[in-house]
């Protein structure tokens, strides 16, 4: 029994005395500290762990610490082992989240989160794509993928350079924290180019062109913000008068539209169409209407202003109905189409057709269209035949309607119908009512 007693007795001296040696496996980032002769590596003789000595292993939080920065150099955390504790295994995490990982201050390491950062998952930031000087923290044994430091507060740390160092690289001068678009804080003002009347509203991508880039597997494309010519309105917008009107569009238009012109000192002559006549005489926009251009077509042509006055009636015509075979710019009225002209026409006027007004044979139709185009030239067309009066002279009556022409030559002819003459008189050349 005895001989029991002093083998238990020994074995739990042998199990507090180990215990007092080493509580328990280290961590697998300290498994080289394994071992009793490592032991004041981490602790003084009779103390628990000294910073002061974690941190001749870990000099790259102590030059943080020394330089103010980040959590470790916060009063509240310069004694470890409140957040890290081993001797628990080697697969234990080394550090204790007191509040739990997702409720972490991070506002405590100089890096307030907002916007979208605060949705992201901390991996999303803290991984080995975003450290930059990566050889810095693996000549320390870092694990890069596991570690919180090395990134740096600039947003082209961990974010792709979009404008490819076009710009800035000061995002947060255009940008917000919210998301990338729309650039909340960019004022066109403050560029080169301020914006004003309908460049305000106009989509940036039309300015800005869309340039290809393959350099990047997630982003293949840019938008161009440098290099671009605007000193000309003609560097973006094409020319209309082909230089006829100067290279300055601002003597005659503003940027609140192109249309609403500033015609103070407007030369129209330098157009295509010289105004003359009575075109002096109207205001602009009795041609240029806001609702529609100018059909450039048919400029000059009267009919890409006025309507068809006579419905096509000269259509026929050599000059395809042309208004200045007839009209002038000084008024529609009086008409310049001369006798002559009339007896190139299938009427030529003989007689006392010649001194009759226009208006007595070219009457308005029921549509309100004066007639120039008759189907019949026959006397009977336009005159009342005489031998349906109720004395007619026998000349006439002693034929029948379909027999007899008014124009044949009846010599004396000469007979007085109510107060109308009647003479058919050839030696006078005339043949008609007078």
């Amino acid at each position: 029994m005895k001989i029991y007693l002093a083998l238990g007795t020994y074995f739990i001296f042998i199990s507090f005395a180990l215990a007092q040696l080493s509580p328990g496996d280290l961590s697998d980032p300290h498994t080289h500290l394994t071992g009793i002769k490592n032991c004041t590596k981490c602790h003084e003789l009779g103390k628990k762990v000294i910073p002061a000595k974690c941190l001749d292993c870990h000099v790259l939080l102590k030059e943080r610490i020394q330089s103010g920065k980040g959590l470790h150099s916060r009063t509240e955390f310069s004694n470890c082992t409140e957040c890290h504790s081993d001797h628990q295994g080697k697969e234990f995490d080394l550090i204790w989240w007191k509040e739990g990982k997702d409720n972490f201050d991070h506002s405590k390491t100089g890096y307030l989160l907002e916007g979208k950062h605060l949705s992201l998952d901390c991996r999303k930031c803290h991984n080995s794509k975003n450290i930059a000087d990566k050889q810095k923290y693996l000549s320390q044994n870092k694990n890069l993928d596991k570690t919180y430091l090395g990134l740096e507060k600039d947003c082209l740390n961990c974010h792709h350079n979009e404008h490819r160092s076009q710009l800035d690289d000061r995002c947060l001068q255009c940008h917000d924290l919210n998301g990338w678009k729309p650039a909340s804080l960019f004022d066109h003002n403050r560029s080169n180019y301020p914006l004003r009347g309908k460049h305000t509203s106009v989509n940036c991508i039309l300015c800005h062109k869309k340039i290809e880039d393959k350099s990047n597997d997630r982003d293949q494309d840019y938008l161009k913000f440098t290099g671009l010519t605007f000193k000309n309105c003609s560097d973006c917008h094409r020319a209309p008068h082909h230089g006829r009107l100067g290279s300055s569009c601002t003597k005659c238009h503003k940027v609140t539209g192109w249309i609403g012109l500033s015609v103070t000192n407007f030369d129209h002559d330098r157009t295509r169409f010289p105004l003359r006549g009575k075109h002096r005489g109207i205001t602009c926009n009795k041609c240029h209407h806001s609702s529609q251009s100018i059909n450039r077509t048919s400029e000059g042509q009267c009919s890409s202003c006025h309507n068809d006055y006579h419905q096509g009636q000269f259509n026929q015509r050599p000059q395809k109905g042309a208004c200045d075979e007839c009209h002038t710019v000084e008024g529609f009225i009086p008409a310049k189409f001369s006798i002559n002209q009339h007896n190139e026409t299938n009427y030529p006027l003989v007689g006392a057709h010649l001194a009759v007004p226009c208006n007595l044979c070219h009457q308005r139709n029921y549509r309100g269209t004066i007639r120039y185009r008759f189907s019949s030239t026959e006397c009977e067309s336009c005159h009342r035949d005489p031998r349906l009066l109720a004395s007619p002279c026998w000349p006439c009556r002693k034929y029948p309607l379909d027999k007899i022409s008014c124009t044949q030559r009846w010599s004396g002819c000469s007979v007085l119908i109510g107060r109308y003459k009647l003479s058919h008189n050839s030696s006078s050349g005339s043949n008609a009512w007078l």
